[in-house]
This record gives structure tokens, sequence and C-alpha cells, in this order.
């Protein structure tokens, strides 16, 4: 009664472990099928259940002793249990129809998170599908093993009819011929049900080449006694091939009454034979057309059937592959295998480069093989005969040519290229004339973009932006308003007839397009047509721009986009529109503007000039220069040359725009604009009362203005709180700083891009202040959010990244400053160039880290370069190449190289006596900048600096007076600038005092030292490393006067050998 039980129960847990298995792995097939690019985890899933039904059910009817034993029983239920957490996963994984965008962007983030437990899943029941085939023994497993064919031969009838236009040599491809076996030769197989692997993938894929390998190696060792290959491309072509298999058969021409006879004796001669086949069906891109395709396969237990196609629905009638790209190493060995080149480093070089531009495709490959053979080209010269003539090359096939097809049921075959095979798919899109035509004009408008992720937020941005639109995007619209299901539905049946390949699972939807096939699509129109299609692809990225600047949020990844559609939407313009005069034609030079600004913004400035540069030529040829367009023009051309740093071309070009509008009426913009960017170009030459000046002046034309931008209003309170924060205006830098923010926050949000910038500007006065702490968060927000809205290697981004690193090496957090500068340093160097200013100041902040260090071979190595740098582009006496002299003379010093430190100080002292100090003045006057020495003692007291071992002596006798000049100057400069507890100004005043120690005047070093370690104690705690180097210092100074010194602390350990440096000024 118990066994009965038991046989009962599990054929129940069979039936229910049967029922889920099937469901999950049809639910896998239907989302390979409408998916592109499924993780191989879940094709592993729809294969293994499967196998696991098969076996536990073939067990349990075959062998009634062990299919009720606890073991089985155990293994059984153990299965049904991880395929119900299966099921489970899946169903949260994996859209169906019906789901929402929202619902499906969702599951397409938990396939990723789910992904590791799916693969722990599969491998936990790999191990009982193991379990099973070792428990039963040998004999059992021998049992369940496939019939494998007689290496010898078969024992009944063979037919092997495959088509001659195999390819001579067959490489690569290796994985995806190892999953169709895998597929197509399982351990079990369901007897009713044939094995079917579907390969689909676009034209020019390599899909029947691929078929013809797999046939060639399954003859070679005699897996199938028969293999028939089927032109599936109608029925007609099927009737034929049938009719040819059937000769193959009889081995003589037999006539029958009609294609149906044929078929069914082809049938029935396979099944009598009941012996392992493989029919392939080549072509079959037309579903619709031939619903029962699955009748021409025979009744037989062991049937292997595999179809090539371009069309995704065939996906469902198997276990569908994609047959893709090749990859680049299997490309490589092609090219150089097609034109019999040796694989030295300079052909392999040149065969990579070559299949990168032909986006690794097969065929294209093939026939670029074919093109440089019959022209004897050197590799290094096709892809300059591609550009030039891409229809000719893409269009050449040899007389002799291994990819042919029988064309509308014609006798003879037709050779094919790779822009051939896509024409068939072009003409096979659905619908009525209109919309097939809107489909059409879709397909083409999308070939004059970038290639890859072409959003629908382009089209979208467009359809909403625009009254009347164009009458072509009807196919998105329901009851006059844009539908996004619609335009999912026109991208499906694109994506279905492999013309692009689409994807939802971001946070846009989006398609791309293989290069070769937005060529293709270009050349297969009028050449007059392609300069209205590329002004057209312009307005539609225009509208995608401006909805972007509106967001209240941007997205890096879409700001990567728009800026390669622009790459290609200009270059398009370039090469299709071949009259001048388009840059100052209405529309499309509002859309170069915003191409210009975009790059400007986004740190693409060589671009960005072109642009401007094309525009200005135009407008000054056509307009006048005079105009206030043309102008324009060279306001927008000034402010690239800003961000380049060429402040010296900007500001000649702003005096001559500022001449030309004093025609103008005074309020407008642009007057007001031109005014606020001079400011900027004095702030950045140190001219700050000219720069104040112009600020206010600017402040006073937007209060009386009417209708002007409240934006300009707040940059500029942006700009003067920069300026006073630089001439030690704490206070008022702050409250224009606030006001800022608070009108950025109210008009975008707290977390928009425009808020952050006010606020490091705030967090780099609090840090001026000595503020650390308090400035530390809102670095931190601030890079947070530069880093969500623009990436991490925006400017934005970068220079927000340097503000934080100073402050954590403010804070001595030396190794986190060290990683963020270096970061930092190579992202700007890439965009900006070695000899930008915001360059050399990355770079000296990075050497003023190594100094702090200890790295003091690094730090002279970058100070020499900024030094370098800044004596070009500022000159000698500019405030900023001063920090750089003293920076670089304390490291000397530190180093025991006083003699050449002082040679430093000497020439930059002399040098500043002969140079006009107006020229680039900071905030005081001339009269002003020779303090006394009795100044220094009403500082207040500073916070923290590090000090160095005393210097006992002056070396020959020498008293360093330049050292003490350059230091004195500096330390007055930090007064007015800086509060009394920066570090910067710490770290002057111990230089300072080491020059005093070396000079034998103790009793004033020891009076800065002093002041020095009592703000350190104050800050870090006596047990600081900065406190024990200072009280050090002073123990040694003491000693030489025959005093003590107690600093109430006596556990510090002698570390003199480990020197601790200290370094200037920030900048």
């Amino acid at each position: 009664m118990a066994e009965a039980l038991a046989v009962v129960g599990i054929v129940a847990s069979l039936a229910q472990l049967g029922n889920l298995g099937w469901q999950i792995a049809k639910r896998i097939n239907d989302y390979q099928v409408s998916t592109k690019g499924v993780p191989s985890i879940y094709r592993e899933i729809s294969i293994q259940l499967p196998q696991i039904i098969d076996i536990c059910t073939k067990i349990q009817k075959e062998n009634e002793t062990f299919g009720s034993s606890p073991a089985f029983v155990q293994v059984v239920t153990s299965c049904v249990q991880h395929v119900q957490t299966l099921d489970e996963l899946v169903s949260k994984a994996l859209p169906v129809k019906g789901d929402s965008a929202i619902k499906r962007a969702k599951k397409a983030v938990a396939s990723v998170r789910l992904e590791k437990r799916l693969i722990e899943l599969q491998q936990t029941l790999e191990s009982y599908k193991s379990a099973l085939v070792l428990e039963i023994g040998h004999q059992t497993h021998a049992a369940l093993r496939p019939e494998i064919p007689s290496m010898t031969g078969p024992v009944k009838g063979t037919c092997y009819h495959l088509p001659p236009s195999q390819v001579s040599l067959f490489i690569g491809r290796k994985k995806i011929l190892r999953e169709m076996t895998e597929i197509l030769c399982p351990s079990v197989r369901d007897p009713e049900r044939p094995v079917v692997v579907v390969l689909c993938g676009m034209g020019g894929q390599g899909k029947t080449q691929l078929a013809l390998e797999y046939c060639r190696q399954s003859q070679q060792i005699g897996r199938y006694n028969s293999i028939m290959w089927i032109n599936a491309a109608s029925r007609i072509s099927i009737a034929r091939s049938f009719e040819e298999v059937a000769d193959h058969i009889t081995k003589f021409k037999r006539a029958f009454s009609d294609p149906s006879a044929c078929v069914h004796f082809t049938m029935e001669t396979l099944e009598r034979w009941a012996s392992p086949c493989l029919i392939i069906f080549d072509n079959f891109d037309h579903p619709s057309q031939m619903k029962n395709i699955m009748d021409y396969c025979p009744k037989i237990k062991e049937v292997g059937i595999i179809f090539t196609t371009r069309n995704l629905d065939v996906g469902r009638l198997g276990l569908s592959l994609d047959v893709e790209a090749m990859e680049e190493q299997e490309a490589v060995e092609l090219l150089l295998h097609h034109i019999r080149r040796p694989s030295v480093a300079e052909s392999v070089e040149g065969a990579r480069l070559i299949a990168q531009k032909l986006g690794f495709l097969a065929l294209a490959i093939d026939q670029a093989g074919a093109y440089i053979n019959a022209r004897k080209l050197p590799l290094r010269s096709f892809i300059d005969h591609y550009e030039n003539r891409k229809e000719h090359v893409m269009k050449h096939t040899p007389q002799l040519w291994d990819y042919r097809r029988k064309l509308n049921n014609a006798e003879e075959e037709t050779s094919l290229s790779v822009f051939s095979t896509w024409e068939l798919s072009f003409r096979e899109m659905a619908g009525n004339k209109v919309t097939h035509e809107s489909m059409s004009h879709l397909l083409t408008l999308s070939a004059f973009f970038s290639n890859r992720h072409i959003s629908e937020n382009i089209f979208r941005a467009h359809f909403e932006g625009h009254d009347p639109r164009p009458g072509w995007m009807h196919i998105f619209e329901t009851d006059g308003k844009y539908d996004t299901y619609k335009y999912e539905d026109i991208i499906a049946e694109l994506s279905n007839l492999s013309l692009l390949n689409s994807d939802a699972s971001e946070e846009d939807a989006h398609f791309s397009l293989h290069p070769l096939v937005r060529d293709w699509i270009q050349l297969r129109m009028a050449l007059e047509e392609r300069g209205g299609y590329a002004i057209e692809a312009t307005h539609y990225l225009t509208s995608n721009i401006r909805a972007e600047l509106n967001a209240k949020e941007r997205s890096v990844p879409r700001t990567r986009h728009i800026l390669s559609h622009i790459d290609a939407c200009y270059e398009n313009c370039k090469r299709h529109i071949k009259s001048p005069m388009y840059a100052r034609s209405g529309v499309l030079r509002e859309s170069l503007i915003q191409f210009g600004n975009f790059y400007n913004m986004h740190g693409r400035h060589q671009q960005a000039e072109e642009i401007f540069r094309e525009i200005l030529k135009e407008d000054e040829l056509g307009r006048g220069y005079g105009d206030l367009e043309t102008l324009q023009s060279r306001l927008y051309l000034t402010q690239v040359y800003y961000n380049q740093g060429r402040y010296g071309e900007c500001r000649k070009m702003l005096l001559e725009i500022q001449d030309k509008q004093e025609l103008q009426p005074p309020l407008i913009p642009n007057t007001l604009r031109t005014s606020t960017l001079l400011a900027r170009v004095c702030f950045r030459e140190g001219l700050y009362s000219e720069a104040v000046a112009l600020y206010q002046q600017a402040l006073s034309g937007y209060a009386t203005g009417k209708g002007l931008d409240q934006t300009d209003t707040l940059k500029i309170y942006e700009d003067l709180a920069m300026v006073l924060r630089n001439q030690g205006s704490h206070e008022a830098a702050i409250e224009y700083y606030h006001k800022a923010l608070v009108g950025y926050e109210k008009q975008y949000g707290p977390n928009s891009f425009q808020s952050l910038k006010p606020l490091v500007h705030l967090a780099d006065t609090y840090r001026n202040q000595g503020l650390y702490e308090k400035t530390l968060p809102l670095y931190q927000k601030a890079l947070e959010g530069n880093e969500k809205q623009f990436g991490i290697d925006h400017l934005n981004t970068l220079e927000n990244m340097v503000n934080l690193a100073i402050n954590l090496r403010n804070l001595g957090r030396y190794a986190d400053a060290e990683h963020l500068f270096s970061k930092a340093l190579h992202g700007i160097e890439k965009i900006l160039g070695e000899g930008h200013l915001d360059t050399l100041r990355t770079m000296m902040n990075f050497a003023i880290n190594h100094h702090k260090m200890g790295n003091y071979t690094e730090a002279e190595v970058l100070y020499h370069t900024v030094l370098e740098g800044r004596e070009r582009v500022l000159g000698l006496d500019h405030h900023y190449t001063w920090r750089t002299v003293e920076c670089l003379a304390d490291l000397l010093w530190l180093q025991g190289k006083q003699d050449e430190a002082e040679r430093l100080a000497q020439r930059a002292m002399r040098g500043s006596r002969r140079q006009s100090w107006n020229k680039t003045r900071h905030t005081q006057r001339a009269s002003e900048r020779s303090p006394e020495r009795n100044q220094l003692q009403r500082l207040a007291p500073p916070p923290r600096l590090r000090s160095e071992p005393i210097l006992t002596h002056s070396i020959d006798d020498k008293i360093f007076p330049d050292m003490e000049a350059l230091f004195l100057r500096a330390l007055h400069r930090d007064q007015v600038n800086l509060r009394g507890n920066h570090a910067d100004m710490l770290d002057t005043m111990t230089t300072l005092a080491n020059v005093y120690v070396a000079q034998n005047r103790y009793n004033e070093a020891e009076n800065l030292f002093t002041q020095v370690l009592e703000v350190a104690k104050s800050r870090y705690g006596l047990e600081h490393r900065d406190c024990a180097r200072l009280i050090l210092s002073l123990n040694e100074l003491n000693e030489l006067q025959g005093k003590e010194y107690d600093s109430g602390y006596d556990g510090f350990e002698d570390d003199s050998d480990e020197e601790l440096p200290m370094t200037k000024l920030e900048i």
C-alpha cells in the first residue's frame, strides 16, 4: 500500500515538475524571440529543464524499482522545489505581453540583480541531473544516451543534399557551433517533438554559412544518416528543394503528379528509414506565408531542424540563437585569409581597422577581401576607398562568389552583396502604402544620426514641440497625442526584419543600426535627397537638445548619446550640403548654434570653435560686421576662447564687440553678456577691481532692463562672489553665493546641476576661512550631484573633485586626496590640454599634496612644469606664478638646496621690481605691499602647519634676504586674502620661521612656531603628528638658545628621521 502511495506521489511530483518546467522554458523562449542579447543563463535553463523532465519521466516508466525508490523520490522532490523557486525568479525578471514600459524597466533591473541566483539554481539542477544518471548505474545510463549512428556508415538509406555554396574555409564561430550541437544532440529527447534551432540575425552575418558548417561537421562524424537543405524563401522554392531531394533519394529524375506528392514521398521515405535526420530551412523570412512549415518535417524519433532567418518571430519555433557580428580576432583572420597576406603586425593592424570599420560583418569582410584582391590594394588604402566610394565597394562581388541565392523564384542564382541582402528586408515592411512610406521615412531619417542609441526622445521631443508636426509622424499618434506604444510597435516590426536592434531596458527606449546598414540607407537614395534628410535630422536633434536643457535633472548617458548624434549630424551637413550658405539659413543656423553651445558646455571646445567660426564667416559675408546676429556669433566664439583659456584673444574680440555695440541699445542682453564675459576675463587675469566694476555695471543693467533672463543675474552673483572671495571679502562673497544658491534652487530645484556650482563656490569660501569640516559635506554633495548629472569625466565634476581633494588635504587625509588629484588631473588634461590654466591649477595642487606626503621628487617635477606654464601664460609677476615660486622655493629649502631656493627667490624678486605690479594687481596698491616685520605680531593665531627640522646655521654665512622678502610678501598677501586659521597661511609662517632660524633670528622664529602650534593643538590635539613635528622644532630651537620648552606633553617619540613636509597656497 505504501509503495502504491509512493508511486502516486512521484507521479504527481513529476506532473508538477513537467508543467512548471515546460512553462518556464516556453516563457524564456518567448523572451528570447522578442529581445536581443538575452543573457546565456536563460538559454541554458531553457535547455536544461526539458532534459531533467525527460530523464525523470523515462526512469519512472522504464525502471519501476528505482522509479519508486527513496533516492529517486528525494531527487524529484528537490527538483520540484528548486523549479518552483526558479519560476518565482523568472516571473520577477522577465517581462510578459501587456507589461507597461515602467514595469519592463523594473524587471530589466531585477533581471540583472537576480542573474547570480539563477546561475546558482541552474548549477544545483545540473548536479541533480548528474546524480540521476550516476545513481541509475552504468546499464541504465547507457539506455538513456542518444543512439549515435555508427561511424562505419548507416544501416539504412542515406541522403546528403546540400548546396554547393559553402565557403572554402570557415573561420571562427566556435561558441555558437557548440551551442547548436548541445541543443540538437541532447542527452535525452522527446520522441514526439523535433529539436529545433533558429539562427536569427541581420543579412550578412553569416547564418547560412554557419548552418552549412554544422552540416559539414555532422556529415564528417556520421551524426545523421540524412541531411536535407531546403530553400525556404517561398512555397515554390520549398517545392523545388523537395524535388531535388527526391531525385537524390531515387538516383533518377522522378515525375510526381503535384508538389505535395513529392513532399509526401520524401517524408514517407525518411520515416521508413527511421534514422537520425537533419533538415535545414534556409532563408525562412516570411513565416506569415507558411504557417504550416512544421508539416514539412518527418515524424521520426531523431530529427533535428535548423532555421536561418532575419525574422525574429521564427524564434518561436524552437530555441533561438542570435547570430551577431564576428569576434575581432575571427574577422581579422577571415580577411587575411581572403587577401592572402601574412599575419605580420602591420597586416594584422590594418585588417583590424578594416574589420572594425565594417562592423565585423562576415559578408562585408568577404566583399572587402574581394575588392582588395581585385585591385591589389595595400590594406592601409582600403578605408580611404571605402569612405570615398562606399556604394561601389559594398556592391562589388567577384564572378566566383560563395554567396548566391535564387530571388523571386528565379531558376538561376544571384550573387548577393551586403546591400542587396538588406534591400530584401527593406521591401518586406508591412502595412498599407502610407504606413509603409512613413516607416521608410523613419528608417531613412534614423540613418542621419549616429548609428548607436537612437532614442525615442528624439522623435517624441520633435512631435510634442512642433505644431503642425511632420505628416509622416502620424504613425506615432493617437487622438492627437504622442503614443509610446505605437512607437514600440513600429520599432518592433523593423527589429523583426533585423534592420535594427531595439532595446527598452535602459532609462529610455532606443534602437541602433549596424554602421553598414546606416551607410546603405544613405546610399540607396539620390544624392540631392541626402541634404534634405541631413537638415531634417538636425531639426529633430535640436528639439531633443532643448528638451534636455530644460530638464531639471540631466542624465550622463543621454548627454553622451546627444554628443554622438551632434557629431553625426554636423558631419552630414558638411558632407551633403555643398552650398556655403547653409550656415546663414534660419532654422539650420539655429540648430548649429545649439550644437556649438552643447559642445562648449561639455568640454568639446575644438568642435564648438569650428562651428562658430563657420557661422561667423557666413554672417560676416551675408549680414555685415555690425549686424546684431554677427555680433552674437562673435560672442559665442569668445565664450569658447574663454573656456579654452585663450584670454588674450577673448579680451581683444570682446573689446571689438563692445565698440560695435555702442551703436546698439545699452540694455539688450547681448551687450550685458559682453560686459559679463569681459569681467570674467579680467578676473582670470587678476584684474579684480576692473572685474568688480564690470559685474556691478552688468547687475545695474539687468535690474533696469525688462524681460531679461534671471539666470544671467544669478550667474553674475556667482562670479562677483568669486572675485570678492579672492579679494579677501569673505562675508560679502558668502552673501552673494547665498543669493545665487537660493535663486537657482527656487528656479530649478535643490538637486539641479544649476544649484551645484554656487554650492561648490560657497564651500570654497568656507575653505578659505579654514572651516574644513564645515566644507567637507558641501563638496561631497556637489560631487555626487555632478557625477549624477554629467558623469565622472565632465569638467564640472573634475573641478569639483579637485576642490574636494584640496579640502581633504587640508584635513590631513593625503592618501584620499592623492587618489582624487590623480583622477582629476588625468581627466582635465585630456579635455583642456597640458598648458591650460585649469590643468596647471590641478597639477599645482597635486604637487602640493606630494609635497605634504614627503614625495619631494614627484612634487618638484610638477612644480617646475606648473611654473613654466604659468610664467609663459600669465607672466612672472602674476600672483598665481608667485605662489608657484613660493612652493618650489620651500620644497628646495626642505631638501637642503638652500642656495638654489635663494636663487629662485632672487629671480622672482628682481623680476617683480622690473615689472609693473599694476598690470596684474591683486587687491592692494603698490604702497601696501611692503609690510613691516612687526605686522606679523598682529596676526590671529593660525591653525595648523607642519614644521620641518631646524637648520642651525646659515650656509656660507648667507642670510637669504630674497627668501625672507619672498615669504614676507606671501604672508602679507595671505593675511589680506585668508583667515588666520587657514592652512596656507600657516605654511607660509612655518617657512618664514625656518628662514629666520637659518638667519639666527631665534626669537622671531620661536614666535611664529608658537603661533602655529597653538592652533594645531586646538584643532588636532597634542598627539597629532603635525603638533609633534612643531614641538620637536621648538625643542631644537630652544636648545640652540640654552632654554627648555615645555609642551605639557612628553609622549612623543623622536621620529625626526621621518620628515613631514609642508606646503604653500592652494590655487
